[in-house]
C-alpha cells in the first residue's frame, strides 16, 4: 500500500526500531524534569546500549488532552534486542520513580504509529 511504502521510505516501524516514553502531568514543567532524569540516568546505566539514539523531550503532537500536558522521548535502535535492553533499564527507572512522583504517568509505546 501507499502508506506502507512512505513508511518504508521514511524508515518508520516496522521498517526500524522504535520505542516513545510519554509522560503525562497537569504541569509540562513536572514531566519534563521526571522524563530528562530518566533519559540521563539511562545512558549512564552500565548495561546502556551504545547504539541506541535517543532525542530529547519533546511535547506530543496532541500535547494537552484531558487537562493533561503529555511530553515524550524518542527511542531508535539499528536492532531490536539493543531496543529491548533500553527499554527494560528504562522500565526499571520508571517503576523507582513511580512511587516519588506519583504525579507524572509514565507509558512506553514500542513501535508507534505516530509521534
Amino acid at each position: 500500500t501507499t502508506i506502507a511504502k512512505s513508511r518504508e521510505v521514511a524508515q518508520l516501524p516496522p521498517y526500524s526500531n522504535q520505542a516513545i516514553l510519554i509522560g503525562e502531568a497537569r504541569e509540562s514543567k513536572v514531566a519534563l524534569e521526571l522524563l530528562n532524569k530518566i533519559k540521563f540516568e539511562a545512558q549512564q546505566h552500565s548495561n546502556w546500549p551504545k547504539d541506541v539514539k535517543v532525542y530529547d523531550v519533546v511535547p506530543r503532537l496532541m500535547a494537552k488532552v484531558a487537562g493533561k500536558e503529555r511530553l515524550q522521548i524518542l527511542l531508535e535502535a539499528e536492532q531490536r534486542p539493543q531496543l529491548q535492553t533500553a527499554l527494560e533499564i528504562i522500565l526499571d527507572l520508571s517503576e523507582g520513580y513511580k512511587k516519588k512522583s506519583r504525579s507524572v504517568r509514565l507509558t512506553i509505546e514500542r513501535d508507534p504509529v505516530t509521534f
